[in-house]
C-alpha cells in the first residue's frame, strides 16, 4: 500500500514559474527508495537557484476497518546528487534542505533540475500490510505546479486491488483514487 499526497496551493511570489515536476521512485525490498526528481522552471527575475525541502518525519493517516490510524513516520536521506548544478545539503527544522545554485551566478530562462537521492524508510509497525507514505510532490512549493507526474516502481507486482493511491492536501486521509495498474 502506498499513499501519495499533493501540495497545498502556492503561497509566495518568486522569481520563477514551475513548468513541471516529475518524480520516479524505485521501491526496494529492504524498505529503501531511490528517488529521481526532475523540476523544470522558467526563471524571469533575479535569482540564484531553488531550494528543495524534504521532510524527514511527520504523521501519516490510514483508514483501517473504518478506523483512522495515526502512523508516525521517519526517514533518512542519503546519496543526494544534483546533475549539472552546484548544490549544498543541510538540515533545517526537521527537513533535509537541498540548496541548488551558486551565489555567484544568476539564472534566467528555462532550467532543469535533476535531483537524485535514496531514502531509508521508517518501520511502519503494521502487521497486516506493507505501507509507505511519501509526499511525491513537495508540500509548500513556492509556485503553482501546472503539470506533475509520478511513477512508482515496486520490487514485485502486488495483488490486484491491494494498491491504493491517496491524493489531497498534506495530512488528508480521504482516498482519492485506487488503481491496479503499477
Amino acid at each position: 500500500l502506498f499513499i501519495l499526497a499533493s501540495p497545498e496551493k502556492a503561497s509566495a511570489a518568486v522569481f520563477y514559474d514551475t513548468e513541471s515536476y516529475s518524480v520516479s521512485i524505485d521501491v526496494h525490498k529492504d524498505a529503501t527508495l531511490s528517488v529521481t526528481e526532475e523540476i523544470r522552471i522558467d526563471a524571469f527575475g533575479s535569482g540564484h537557484g531553488i531550494y528543495r525541502y524534504i521532510p524527514m518525519s511527520g504523521t501519516a493517516y490510514l483508514e483501517k476497518n473504518g478506523e483512522l490510524i495515526k502512523v508516525n513516520r521517519k526517514m533518512k536521506i542519503q546519496n543526494v546528487s544534483v546533475e549539472g548544478y552546484e548544490y549544498h545539503v543541510d538540515t533545517e527544522n526537521g527537513n533535509l534542505v537541498i540548496r541548488i545554485g551558486s551565489a555567484d551566478t544568476l539564472i534566467r530562462g528555462p532550467q532543469v533540475y535533476r535531483i537524485t537521492y535514496d531514502c531509508i524508510l521508517y518501520e511502519d509497525l503494521l502487521d497486516t500490510m506493507d505501507f509507505f507514505y511519501y509526499n511525491v510532490i513537495p508540500q509548500g512549493w513556492e509556485t503553482a505546479i501546472p503539470r506533475a507526474q509520478a511513477e512508482v516502481h515496486m520490487p514485485e507486482t502486488p495483488d490486484a486491488g491491494s494498491v491504493f493511491v491517496y491524493t489531497g492536501s498534506y495530512g488528508a486521509a480521504d482516498e482519492g483514487r485506487s488503481t491496479k495498474e503499477i
